[in-house]
């Protein structure tokens, strides 16, 4: 499944518009003790998807042993 967005961005009085198309993807934080976090992220790439929820997890100072990232359809 893919999630269009659309930007707006105002350049001299000229309005443009920018489509971004993002996934949804489910994302596992596995941290060292056992304990997971699930996620379901919008991200352009398993990369960035895996980068937002690697920022998650870090506020819940979770100690990160490994990430699983699947795209959602």
């Amino acid at each position: 499944m893919v999630h269009t967005t659309l930007n707006s961005v105002l350049h001299s009085g000229i309005r443009s518009h920018r489509r971004i198309n993002k996934d949804l993807y489910m994302v596992i934080v596995n941290g060292e003790e056992g304990e997971y976090y699930e996620y379901e992220i919008e991200a352009e790439s398993y990369t960035q998807a895996s980068e937002i929820a690697e920022s998650l997890a870090a506020d819940n100072l979770v100690n990160i042993q490994y990430i699983e990232a699947y795209k959602l359809d």
